[in-house]
């Protein structure tokens, strides 16, 4: 079977053409393999391309450099490097072999032996390599099983998931991500359910990276209850226990706004919230968005005027608003939905009054001055926002005049 190179336009990238002829001139060969083999037989869009080639990469490196290309030694002591041409880049990998693995790390030697190199990956269709005219290259049945749109690991699911505990994760990511209907592997279940446990020696960094990819996946509502059925959150997220609302509130986020991680997240979770932020070691941002959302909840359940939601919009952003109300409404509050024009509506305000402004009527600055400032701004939220900055003024010195005055 051949990849069409007039249907899939990433096979003619020039750079790419460039690198794999370049290989090919000092006795070698480069192959595509993974993720954009395995996309364009199921006609998804095809994200990153990446090589993989029967050199060790002290070899491929410097046939490259001395032909011109810039070569980031990215994890070249598991045999990949990136290749920038173009301002686009590219990773390329040896062939390797797995000598000894610890479900986190793997120490590996590099071959010529493409079977061999396959046999170590996780998934069949994921072990699908084309060459540069798109034949393809099938050493376990990843063919058949993408027609069958059955996810399999190659080998014995157990063995595979020992080697690498991210699997675990993979597995359900990729059942996410590729949609329904997609054939649920028993074998692979069954091994993914028994080695759950393991799920907690990995690092957050790597349980955050899939679980993001997870949550966003066209599938995702299958798949937590899949997860959740087989005791899958149970090993590193104990907090998720009741999916109940989930369903509805992706259906609720689908009509209202645009899909969002941390959104998903804090509605699969009804505790434990800042735990959660450091299990998974969030960013900054998507930690105030999490912890933000579950403070705010309780509050918004008795809003319901426009107004008084405008002060909270203030107060906490849109996004986390959004995100509250979505899961409010998830619970059974459908009378929540009529608010969500004043979210269409909400710009954030910028109050229109600052301390240089206050100088004119002789305040110097300081504590004096900062009290006055936060005494306008409160009367301006109180006038939902509308005062322009000749009111806040006015405002400002009439408060003046009556301290002068007492």
């Amino acid at each position: 079977m051949k990849l069409d190179p007039d249907k899939q336009n990433w096979i003619k990238e020039p750079a790419l053409v460039s690198i794999m002829k370049t290989i090919a001139s000092h006795g070698g060969e480069a192959r595509f393999v993974g993720g954009a083999v395995r996309d364009s037989l199921l006609r998804r869009a095809v994200q990153d391309v990446d090589l993989a080639v029967n050199m060790p990469p002290d070899v491929v490196s410097d046939i490259l450099v001395k032909a011109g290309f810039k070569i980031v030694p990215i994890g070249i002591e598991h045999g990949t490097i990136m290749v920038v041409a173009n301002k686009k880049s590219f990773e390329i990998t040896s062939l390797r072999q797995d000598h000894q693995t610890d479900g986190r790390h793997a120490v590996v030697s590099f071959t010529t032996d493409w079977q061999q190199d396959a046999k170590r990956r996780d998934f069949t269709m994921n072990a699908l390599y084309a060459d540069a005219s798109g034949e393809i290259y099938d050493y376990f049945d990843g063919l058949s099983d993408i027609k069958a749109r059955h996810l399999r690991f190659i080998g014995r699911a157990q063995d595979r998931i020992d080697e690498d505990h991210l699997r675990i994760l993979r597995y359900f990511r990729f059942l996410s991500q590729f949609g329904e209907p997609l054939l649920v592997d028993q074998e692979a279940l069954a091994a993914c359910r028994a080695k759950a446990k393991l799920i907690p020696t990995l690092s957050a960094e790597r349980l955050w990276k899939e679980l993001s990819c997870l949550l966003l996946g066209s599938a995702v509502g299958t798949t937590v209850s899949l997860m959740q059925e087989n005791g899958i959150f149970a090993s590193f997220l104990p907090q998720i226990t009741d999916i109940g609302r989930f369903e509805d509130f992706l259906l609720l986020e689908k009509k209202h706004t645009t899909p969002n991680v941390v959104r998903r997240l804090a509605c699969l979770l009804k505790k434990d919230h800042a735990a959660t932020a450091v299990t998974l070691r969030l960013s900054r941002k998507e930690k105030e968005h999490l912890i933000g959302c579950s403070q705010i909840l309780p509050v918004l359940r008795d809003v319901d005027t426009a107004s008084v939601l405008r002060q909270y919009l203030y107060d906490t952003g849109k996004e986390i608003v959004t995100s509250a109300l979505l899961i409010l409404m998830a619970e059974g509050d459908r009378e929540k939905e009529t608010l969500f024009s004043t979210l269409d509506e909400w710009e954030n305000p910028v109050f229109p009054l600052n301390g240089k402004n206050l100088l004119e009527l002789g305040l110097s600055q300081g504590p004096e001055m900062g009290a006055l400032l936060k005494s306008v701004e409160t009367w301006w939220r109180g006038q939902d926002f509308r005062p322009l900055h000749k009111n806040c003024f006015e405002k400002a010195k009439s408060l003046v005049n009556a301290d002068s005055q007492g």
